[in-house]
């Protein structure tokens, strides 16, 4: 029976390899034949972070190949990848991948009923400060990572999907909602009419656009300390990463006003945009309350 399991974690991390760490933890606490009660509240647990928001968009990111010039001319009978990368060549015509090249992309949220055509961007899309996407994490969770899972725990007769519609279901995460939709004057999403409404301090529920919840706006104090110490310390965080890319790729901070690295490949620069987009968010509000100036965050 160790055997027999051993081959299933082999082929399920090879096959599936865009959620190692969900699977190899998961794998590891199935080691015999029958189901230890971890295994549950593992995934439990995992699929909990990943629709707070709690994870690495990097795990997101799929990569495949593309071969233009063998598809169908039909648009929605493109693969994901090629329909990322038609897009691409609609605003850039050199943006034109080489034969087989791989073109990476996530899978966002959309309308009720959307095809996963009209739901696959550019990583870069998703990352900018205003954009008005976010991860489809129940795609993810159904069509990636149950599957992928159920072929081995399905041996010992459990269902994942009863899992997953059974758990109580988090609250999203609301950092970065604020202010991140503001600049946006183009607003063709529905999304820009559906702003976060929770306190950026204490994550209750605010009246209106307000930044702050009634608690937290009621003691002014205690909202400068808040507000200006979180404001440091993410400015902090930014220049020890804006160092790290620097000692990395070099260039001149005069000349090039900003760092203009964007490698999908690079965990840094995964973090450097989160922290940036938390920095815009708590300078927002921090100017709104009249306590400093708005941070220019893209200068970073």
């Amino acid at each position: 029976m160790v055997k027999v399991w051993c081959c299933f974690w082999i082929v399920g991390i090879e096959e599936d390899h865009g959620f190692k760490g969900l699977q190899n933890g998961s794998y590891s606490l199935n080691i015999g034949p029958r189901l230890p009660p971890g295994v549950k509240a593992y995934l439990v647990r995992q699929w909990t972070r990943i629709i707070s928001a709690r994870v690495d968009l990097q795990d997101f990111v799929f990569a495949k190949e593309v071969r233009l010039g063998t598809y169908s001319v039909r648009s929605y009978s493109l693969p994901p990848a090629a329909i990322v990368a038609t897009k691409a060549m609609r605003t850039d015509p050199r943006a034109e991948p080489r034969y087989a090249e791989r073109v990476p992309y996530v899978v966002v949220h959309g309308e009720p009923g959307a095809r996963l055509a009209d739901l696959v961007v550019d990583p870069l899309d998703l990352l900018t400060i205003d954009s008005p996407h976010r991860i489809n994490d129940t795609y993810y969770i159904q069509k990636q990572i149950i599957p992928a899972l159920q072929r081995v725990f399905g041996l010992v007769g459990a269902d994942l999907n009863q899992w997953f519609q059974g758990m109580p279901r988090p609250e999203r995460g609301y950092i970065g909602k604020r202010g991140v939709f503001a600049p946006n004057a183009q607003r063709k999403r529905i999304d820009y009419y559906y702003l976060s409404k929770h306190c950026i301090l204490c994550g209750d529920l605010a009246q209106g656009l307000a930044f702050l919840c009634h608690n937290c706006s009621m003691n002014e104090s205690s909202i400068a300390v808040a507000l200006t110490g979180r404001t440091s310390k993410l400015e902090m965080d930014m220049h020890r990463l804006v160092a790290i890319c620097r000692h990395c790729g070099g260039g001149d901070w005069v000349l090039e006003s900003g760092v203009k690295c964007t490698s999908l490949a690079c965990s840094i620069f995964y973090e450097r945009m989160k922290s940036m987009k938390e920095l815009h968010s708590l300078s927002a509000a921090a100017s709104e309350a009249g306590f400093y100036p708005s941070c220019t965050v893209e200068w970073f």
